[in-house]
């Protein structure tokens, strides 16, 4: 069990040492930056895990509001008709949506256009202009 020990000790004396030359060689304290970087790690996954438990907390509230919500509405022609008026709300959005896009399509169309032909008539005028030198 001693000699156990003894061993022990060299091999923790050598692992040392070595880490020592190592941080000699490359400029670095490794065991520094590791420790950093195991504190950061700990760090974010203390974060994660507060998060994950907000998220957690915010579905039961969800599900106790829609239960809460399916009690107190005692029918379902109710949330029936809730739901169509959500239902035509949503088509409208859509058809806004898309009737704006092809709008914007056409406006960048036109605006590209004009790039052009305001590109083109200035080069047809410095070109009148080089004829007459006056450039």
């Amino acid at each position: 069990l001693e000699s156990l020990g003894k061993r022990v000790a060299a091999v923790e004396k050598s692992f040392g040492e070595l880490k020592d030359e190592i941080d000699k060689k490359t400029g670095h304290h490794l065991g520094a930056e590791f420790d950093a970087i195991k504190k950061e790690l700990t760090e974010i996954s203390n974060v994660a895990t507060q998060e994950n438990k907000v998220r957690h907390q915010k579905l039961e509230n969800l599900h106790s509001d829609i239960s809460h919500v399916h009690k107190s509405a005692g029918n379902s022609e109710n949330i029936d008709k809730h739901l169509d008026s959500l239902s035509q709300s949503n088509t409208k959005v859509l058809d806004q949506l898309s009737s704006a896009t092809q709008r914007m399509f056409g406006v960048s169309i036109a605006a590209i256009a004009f790039v052009i032909i305001a590109g083109l008539s200035l080069y047809n005028k410095f070109r009148c202009w080089e004829k007459k030198h006056v450039l």
